[in-house]
């Protein structure tokens, strides 16, 4: 040991700052693989919410509006028989 360095010998600072160093690397290499794996997850989950959203329009919506749009010109077909029944019913009388 050498007094010259507050009692830690040369090799020993070296090897403490080379640890240190790995540390960091290894913080920093954990960190950007955390972002990474993050950014994975965005570019997964986004389009996979998009495809749920257009099942969802396809499987409820859209038969609701077919459905509703048969109804009412269903609707509409009875009203028109019933107007021409009225009609006929007015020309006989």
């Amino acid at each position: 040991m050498c007094g010259c360095h507050g009692g830690i010998s040369l090799t020993d600072q070296h090897l403490q700052e080379n640890k240190t160093n790995n540390e960091t690397h290894i913080y920093e290499e954990r960190k950007r693989l955390r972002k990474e794996s993050s950014m994975k997850c965005i570019v997964i989950a986004v389009p996979l919410m998009a495809v749920i959203w257009m099942m969802l329009v396809v499987i409820i919506i859209a038969p609701a509006q077919i459905a509703s749009r048969i109804s009412r010109e269903e609707e509409t077909e009875e009203i028109l028989r019933l107007c021409a029944k009225v009609s006929k019913t007015e020309d006989s009388s």
